[in-house]
């Protein structure tokens, strides 16, 4: 068998091709495979979303404290115990800042990222 048997000019039989040659082949190939499956990928990925957003609000409808992916200002997470489940509690002097911060926001009637006018 020639070269010229096997394609033409430059393309050896599979037995004589070299690791190079192998490898170059074999990763058009998975290239070519992970192109073809992209939007497949895209719509997985989609629906693992939708299941993580769905059971996330699932739980926060059950009454979860920990739905949350943490403590919202002015609040500190409390870990379950024997005793009680899981809370937030208000810190000591962050309810203060924000009424400060709030009293002044309304005084000058804005807000930050809101359009009033």
């Amino acid at each position: 068998m020639t070269e010229e048997s096997h394609g033409g000019v430059g393309h050896r039989p599979p037995h004589r091709r070299g690791v190079g040659e192998l490898l170059v082949a074999a990763a058009a190939s998975v290239v070519g495979t992970l192109i073809a499956l992209r939007p497949v990928g895209r719509q997985v990925k989609a629906h693992l979303m939708e299941r993580y957003r769905r059971g996330k609000a699932h739980r926060a409808r059950t009454g979860s404290v920990n739905v949350l992916s943490g403590a919202p200002f002015g609040y500190r997470y409390v870990r379950k115990s024997e005793c009680a489940g899981a809370a937030y509690e208000i810190t000591g002097h962050d309810p203060v800042l924000v009424a400060v911060m709030f009293r002044h926001q309304a005084a000058a009637g804005t807000w930050p990222g809101l359009d009033l006018g």
